[in-house]
């Protein structure tokens, strides 16, 4: 104990003294090199602009004004440090507790490994086939770069810490390739079902696990995002794996690092873990009002403590998170606000073969079973009931309050929270009717049955798709252009073109695509996702409807996201 002591003693002073020393000026200087490099880059764009040019060119996002993240990590230094030499007095002639227990049976890590097992084999086939621009930025501006500049900026929303980390290790150690970068959400999407499967037997009947899991299992959505090379199943995964250890913790389970572990995956995989922490605070301290449990306030300390890690670890970045929340997020450009236009693009993501009517009846039909499934888990263990559902309530009203403008996938904790309430819904009022108990097994066993089966169909219909076929694109323009003939991208294609097609010129100018066509019978352009063409880059969109002929789509699992190929030819200029 007395070596313990000194070793805390030890890295208090080695914490002081790194903030005494810490090198702020050199990393504030980096990052105001990086950013003065977008911002040139932006000067030259606009320079390049003519009359018939659409005046756009997207603004670089600025730090929150007056808010530095190395004195907020030079802070934590201080406070560590403080920490340490406190922990060091405490402790004297103290045991600490034991933060993790033995796992459960052999029969329960067996279910638990086979249904992770099953996740992995259904997500295999997605596995393949080219990155989409999200996954691009992810890989270019994170993940490729030296590991530091993930830690210490985030000039836009798409650096998901923990991802970028991951990521960074897994392309370091297998190289660069589709299957390595998306390794990480592959990982935690698989781990995924068997928690889902953990929590849906919490209430004594294993069939409602079963579902729960192999409705998450087989569901389309979630396994785009099990193979899309982003944070979205790490937080996934970390917002229901804390659920389950709050639930276990609040019992008396000795889980207190894997709780920390969970909350810790959540919060760094995606800013939106923030929500997952305040609910648990919010959960906690409901169930120390009511006196409902004994270990409350382990949980409370380890909550924090959790916490207290999140912010630490994003530190360097808290004046680019302010800058993207405060300024990209309330531009009417970057995502929706909660109205028919969102809606029809959850349509479009959800259920785009079935007409929009019917999607938002179906919806509303849902949302009322979800609700008697949050009153039911409610009933029964009302912590486990909001710390699943609260994190969501919370984003949705601050989206309302800020007036923010987002995206419905910043709402994905809905899809597993709600094959959760769906499974219980069935068997909790497979229980209300009475039948006799082999009855209902059987009746649950089928019910299981049917809903796999649906998950499947569902499964089908989409099919395997590339998020995005640059590649094909690319292969059919090579196979069909004149030698000579130039090959433009534009959009945002351009940006994932200069991943797939470095050589090939990258404009969002009309006068450029103009100044093409006039040295050459024809050129070849390749753009995607119309809309946001359309939306920020109007001139350009009706400039290639004019001249352009569509030659070619490839199909993509993104709406709206096939890769068109366009041959522009001015008129007069020549035919087949």
């Amino acid at each position: 104990m007395k070596l313990r002591n000194s070793i805390f003693l030890v890295l208090a002073l080695c914490l002081l003294l790194g903030a005494v020393f810490f090198p702020a000026g050199l990393l504030e200087e980096r990052k105001a090199d990086h950013l003065e490099h977008l911002e040139q880059e932006k000067v030259r764009l606009e320079s390049l602009l003519q009359p018939e040019d659409d005046f756009r060119v997207d603004p670089v996002t600025r730090p929150w004004n007056g808010v530095s993240g190395s004195a907020i990590f030079r802070g934590f230094l201080v406070a560590d440090a403080f920490l340490f030499a406190v922990l060091a007095w405490w402790a004297r002639g103290k045991r600490f507790p034991d933060l993790v227990e033995a796992p459960h049976s052999r029969r329960d890590l067996a279910i638990v490994s086979l249904l992770a097992l099953l996740a992995l084999l259904v997500r295999l086939p997605y596995l393949a086939g080219d990155l989409w621009i999200d996954e691009i930025t992810t890989l270019m501006r994170h993940a490729s770069g030296p590991l530091i500049d993930i830690f210490l900026q985030a000039t836009s929303s798409n650096n998901h810490l923990l991802n970028s980390v991951l990521g960074h290790v897994s392309i370091a150690t297998f190289g660069i390739s589709t299957w390595s970068l998306r390794l990480p959400a592959l990982i935690f999407g698989c781990l995924t079902v068997p928690v889902c499967f953990l929590i849906g037997r919490t209430g004594g009947r294993s069939l409602e696990g079963y579902m729960a899991a192999l409705l998450v299992a087989f569901s389309f959505h979630h396994i785009f995002f099990s193979t899309n090379a982003r944070g979205y199943c790490g937080y996934m995964f970390g917002a229901l794996a804390s659920a389950y250890f709050l639930d276990q913790l609040l019992r008396g389970r000795k889980v207190l690092l894997p709780y920390v572990i969970a909350l810790l995956v959540s919060a760094l995989s995606l800013l939106l873990g923030l929500m997952v922490l305040v609910s648990h605070l919010l959960v906690i301290g409901l169930t120390m009002w009511r006196k409902r449990s004994e270990y409350a306030p382990d949980a409370l300390m380890a909550s924090l403590f959790s916490g207290y890690l999140v912010i630490h670890t994003y530190a360097f970045m808290v004046p680019d998170v302010l800058g993207f929340i405060f300024d990209d997020y309330q531009r009417g450009s970057v995502g929706w606000g909660f109205s028919v236009s969102f809606l029809r693009e959850i349509h479009r993501g959800l259920l785009p073969f079935l007409p929009f009517p019917v999607v938002v009846v179906a919806l509303l039909i849902g949302a009322a079973i979800l609700v008697f499934g949050f009153v039911s888990y409610c009933k029964d263990n009302f912590p486990l009931g909001l710390s699943l559902t609260l994190p969501v309530l919370i984003l949705a009203g601050l989206t309302l309050i800020l007036g923010l403008k987002v995206y419905p996938r910043f709402f994905v904790l809905v899809l597993p929270v709600s094959c959760l309430l769906l499974s219980r819904f069935v068997y909790a009022g497979l229980d209300a009717t009475g039948l006799p108990k082999k009855q209902r097994l059987a009746a649950g066993r089928l019910l299981l049955a049917c809903s796999v089966g649906a998950s499947l169909f569902i499964l089908w219909s989409f099919g395997i798709k590339p998020k995005q076929d640059y590649t094909g694109a690319r292969a059919f323009v090579e196979a069909a252009k004149a030698s000579s003939a130039p090959v433009v991208a534009v959009g945002v294609a351009g940006e994932s073109y200069r991943y797939y097609w470095p050589e090939i010129e990258v404009t969002n100018r009309v006068s450029r695509v103009r100044e093409l066509l006039a040295n050459s019978e024809e050129v070849w352009l390749l753009w995607t996702l119309p809309r946001d063409m359309q939306s920020r880059r109007p001139k350009l969109f009706q400039f290639v409807k004019e001249v352009g002929e569509r030659k070619a789509e490839f199909p993509s699992a993104i709406p709206g996201g096939s890769v068109v190929v366009f041959r522009l030819r001015l008129p007069g200029q020549g035919t087949d």
